[in-house]
């Protein structure tokens, strides 16, 4: 579809299949394209690239779904008869997953990595298309410093977004959010030594489970940070020591936001946290994502430093998706980089996804760190890591995400 074809469809009244006029979503996408030059100067590899792109969002998309082509790297998408925040989360998540593929242009191979701002439209709002796609254009463009890659326009419309926002903080306060722990091997020794902890959500008034990712973007959004964040460090050195009293000695792995990495309160909310729970600070492993760092440098390495003199272990996650140099890799004080699942999960089938697997774990040993493997999902993969020389692997094919409470059941399975 034109950009002015989709401009006059969002201009005329949009009704759903009993004819009255229906909610939709606005959302821009920036692409955030591995060939950016051959894309500003429109060449047939970019075009090539384009033409790939529009064909997964075709397949990613129902059929009333409508796109549009803004320049060389950003595309508005309308959701008609879209109602909930949770489903356009649905939507969003099946598009990233689209995208985890990289695109073969001919040449060269071309990874694209979207960014997403969401814009909502409800029947009883007065609509001004123009305010619609600016709301969602700015969106996008904050959508760039998060860690999710998808950020909520505000709305006045919202509805079913202020009634999560408001179950979520009252989940807070209850201890209603869960940690699930995934196991990780130590390949070496082919023993269980640490895991990660993963936020879980089941939200009793919706009665589903809500996505990490929505969670996590609406703490960000709404000031929520500190105390999401808090919750998930207690609940993980509560339940870690719960497992050690058990026999069970591992490293927990507890990721961190943007906007905390920044904040020079870190290292005494996480110093509090292992003197409450009398966890060793070596048990515990913080992960902070590379985007995470290059916001705003100087000051994560300030922090970094600061949790590193708690004894803390520090990791890099997601390590290969940001723009991080090895001069201020060489300032950071790590214990170990995490590969991307999104590498790690085509690694078998893509020369390029290897290639970059096998540099980032001779970067970390050359750099005397752990080079850790998220996204083994089969036993080739997680073959192919070992031999590359991978210290650590996670993934479905060793453990699946499960309760603390389970993790007793899952550890007696264990050979010796």
């Amino acid at each position: 579809m034109s950009r002015e074809d989709l401009m006059r469809w969002l201009e005329s009244p949009n009704r759903d299949e009993t004819g009255s006029a229906a909610a939709f979503a606005l959302l821009v996408i920036n692409l955030r394209r591995s060939d950016r030059a051959a894309a500003l100067m429109d060449r047939p590899s970019a075009q090539a690239s384009y033409a790939a792109a529009a064909r997964r969002l075709t397949e990613a998309l129902r059929p009333q779904d409508r796109f549009a082509r803004l320049g060389t790297e950003d595309v508005v998408l309308v959701l008609p008869q879209i109602t909930e925040v949770a489903v356009v989360m649905l939507a969003v998540n099946r598009l990233f997953r689209s995208f985890e593929v990289p695109i073969d242009s001919g040449n060269e191979t071309v990874r694209m990595r979207p960014c997403v701002g969401c814009a909502l439209y409800f029947p009883h709002e007065a609509v001004d298309i123009e305010a619609l796609l600016s709301a969602a254009d700015t969106a996008c463009v904050l959508a760039r410093s998060t860690e999710s890659g998808f950020t909520m326009a505000a709305s006045r419309g919202k509805e079913d977004a202020e009634g999560m926002l408001a179950d979520l903080q009252d989940a807070l306060q209850a201890n209603e959010l869960e940690v699930w722990f995934q196991p990780q091997l130590d390949v070496a020794s082919g023993a269980c030594r640490a895991a990660e902890a993963l936020m879980r959500w089941h939200n009793t008034r919706l009665d589903r489970m809500i996505a990490p990712m929505l969670v996590v973007e609406m703490a960000e959004n709404n000031g929520m940070m500190t105390a999401l964040t808090t919750f998930v460090l207690n609940a993980t050195l509560r339940q870690l020591g719960e497992l050690r009293r058990a026999g069970i000695d591992v490293r927990i792995a507890v990721n961190i936001s943007a906007s905390l990495l920044r904040d020079a309160d870190l290292p005494e909310l996480v110093a509090r946290a292992l003197a409450i729970w009398s966890i060793p600070a070596d048990r515990l492993t913080i992960e902070v994502t590379e985007s995470a760092i290059m916001l705003d440098v100087e000051r994560s390495l300030q922090v970094m430093h600061e949790l590193k003199r708690l004894g803390v272990r520090l990791s890099i996650d997601d390590f290969g998706t940001g723009y991080s140099s090895l001069a201020y890799l060489r300032r950071m004080p790590l214990d170990e980089l995490k590969i991307d699942a999104v590498f790690v999960q085509h690694m078998l089938g893509n020369k390029g996804d290897a290639q970059i697997v096998r540099s980032v774990i001779d970067l970390a040993h050359n750099f005397d760190l752990k080079a850790v493997a998220e996204g083994a999902e089969d036993p080739a993969t997680f073959e192919m890591l070992a031999s590359l020389g991978c210290d650590v692997i996670q993934g479905y094919h060793f453990a699946r995400p499960m309760p603390s409470v389970q993790v007793p059941a899952w550890w007696a399975t264990l050979v010796p």
